[in-house]
């Protein structure tokens, strides 16, 4: 037989976000259909690393994602408490983008 403080482990384990992660993630997928093309695949993988490098070095967090209907590429910068989001429509020259990005992370540094 266990002890209060067993019991009192065992319901605080359950409660842990890591035990349900299943469910968490059935939820995902399901917001909106894809309509758009947009696919960070077709971006320079030097060119997003070097936003990367130069974000984190300056001690940011860099995300980048898609709008829900995939129509958009979203790049976000979080540093503190703030948050720049930026949005690309699908057709837009990521090249051109990622590099206006890098040369005001540079102008920072």
């Amino acid at each position: 037989m266990g002890t209060a403080s067993d019991d009192f482990d065992q319901k605080k384990k359950r409660k842990r976000g890591s035990v349900d992660n299943a469910s968490r993630l059935s939820g995902l997928g399901n917001q909106a259909k894809k309509k758009g093309d947009a696919e960070w695949a077709s971006a320079r993988a030097d060119e997003v690393l070097a936003v990367i490098d130069i974000g984190t070095r300056l001690g940011m967090v860099v995300s980048f994602s898609l709008s829900r209907d995939q129509g958009a590429y979203g790049l976000q910068l979080y540093e503190g408490g703030e948050k720049a989001q930026m949005w690309f429509n699908q057709d837009a020259d990521l090249s051109l983008e990622l590099e206006k990005v890098y040369a005001y992370l540079e102008s920072l540094g």
